[in-house]
């Protein structure tokens, strides 16, 4: 704060800036004999601000490594080098992350959600350890969707199903909020309407099938026609089961034209359940979507979970299994979906091909420069590391 001219004594001092002369003379240990002399910026005669001026003055000043009053830096969460891209063991930030093989809901096998733990923390240190897991999830999920984009061979499908208040929206918020919004798309998918109800059960998911190098993320899907909708009475279970094997037939059918199937069902207690729907009514921003069917389907909750046991252990095969992630604790949630996605991204390893690269020769381009109208033109360098002239 510049007061004007200030003097000390002692320590021979003289400066117009009053931040410099403290700690000059603090430095030299002196705290009396301090002479401030007035000036027109600052009102010296007055008894309070004369009092205020010597307090800062003659104040010693904190340590440069003080952080008193201060907000935390949060930290972010870098990219650390992937090991199925580089080879090698060593990783920077968290170690110990959440294995997808320990979720994988085993074919030909009865399975039973009393066997998985909804508030498993399957190891992980705190709420902030999983945050960061997630984060650099989130980051090398960008690298993956680049290359997949790039590539243009394959194509992914993410299938979130789970009971009600189990989190699908949020998971899929969270799982996309790295990735690039012309890279993939979110599909809805509700009761069948009249006139979707007239064609073939498939139908209208087979319309939301991702494209080559695409990735889709699909909240709920044809796994409720042979699920809830035998529960509603839509459906007889002789048909659900003929239905299960036209499914199995079908992803059989896509992943031979190179779209990978993930499928992950989001396991929440009843508890959790019936909590997250109270905070539903009581949160006026959320108290729009809350209705009667809702509360028609926590009564049944014990009875819809079990008909999903029937489902997820016909329909889990080697090449599509099923992931049951435990739901209860959101942050231990988003970080076991996030690893997911990453290490499916691993396993199909999509890579930039060489001829997707812009490989214009300074030839080819001064040959066009014969017409009239001559395009703008920039450097770029390409795979090989050399200067080119690439057309806008």
């Amino acid at each position: 704060m510049e007061i004007g001219f200030l003097h000390c004594g002692p320590c021979s001092i003289s400066l117009n800036s009053g931040f410099t002369v403290s700690r000059l003379h603090t430095q030299f240990g002196c705290h009396n004999n301090i002479e401030i002399r007035s000036s027109n910026r600052i009102d010296l005669h007055s008894h309070s601000n004369r009092n205020r001026v010597v307090r800062m003055l003659t104040e010693v000043p904190p340590a440069a490594n003080d952080k008193r009053g201060k907000k935390k830096k949060k930290r972010r969460g870098e990219a650390e080098p992937d090991r199925a891209v580089t080879g090698t063991t060593l990783e920077s930030g968290p170690i110990n992350r959440p294995q997808s093989d320990r979720y994988v809901v085993l074919p030909d096998g009865e399975f039973s959600f009393r066997d998985r733990d909804s508030l498993d923390q399957l190891g992980l240190l705190d709420k902030n350890y999983a945050k960061r897991i997630y984060k650099q999830n989130v980051n090398h999920n960008l690298i993956w969707q680049t290359q997949l984009f790039a590539e243009q061979k394959q194509s992914v499908l993410f299938i979130l199903q789970g009971q009600h208040t189990s989190g699908k929206n949020e998971v899929m918020r969270k799982i996309s909020a790295g990735l690039h919004p012309n890279g993939y798309s979110v599909k809805s998918f509700k009761e069948p309407t009249v006139k979707e109800s007239q064609y073939n059960f498939l139908k209208r998911y087979h319309e939301q099938v991702p494209a080559k190098g695409q990735i889709g993320f699909w909240i709920r899907s044809w796994y409720e026609d042979v699920a809830t909708a035998v529960l509603r009475g839509d459906v007889t279970e002789e048909e659900a089961e003929l239905r299960m094997q036209l499914i199995g037939e079908f992803e059989k059918m896509l992943m031979m034209q190179g779209i990978k199937i993930v499928k992950i069902f989001l396991h929440v207690s009843d508890l959790a359940a019936f909590q997250r729907l109270e905070e539903t009514l009581q949160v006026p921003k959320y108290q729009w979507h809350a209705s009667a069917a809702d509360f028609e389907e926590r009564a049944n909750f014990f009875q819809i979970q079990k008909r999903w046991e029937h489902v997820l252990s016909k329909t889990s095969t080697d090449e599509a299994p099923w992931y049951v992630v435990p739901s209860s604790l959101k942050w231990i949630r988003n970080a076991v979906v996030s690893q997911i996605v990453r290490d499916v991204f691993s396993e199909m390893n999509p890579e930039i091909p060489p001829e997707q690269f812009a490989r214009v020769t300074l030839t080819d381009l001064q040959s066009d420069q014969t017409a009239d109208s001559t395009p703008p033109v920039i450097m770029r360098r390409t795979a090989q590391k050399t200067s080119q002239l690439i057309p806008l």
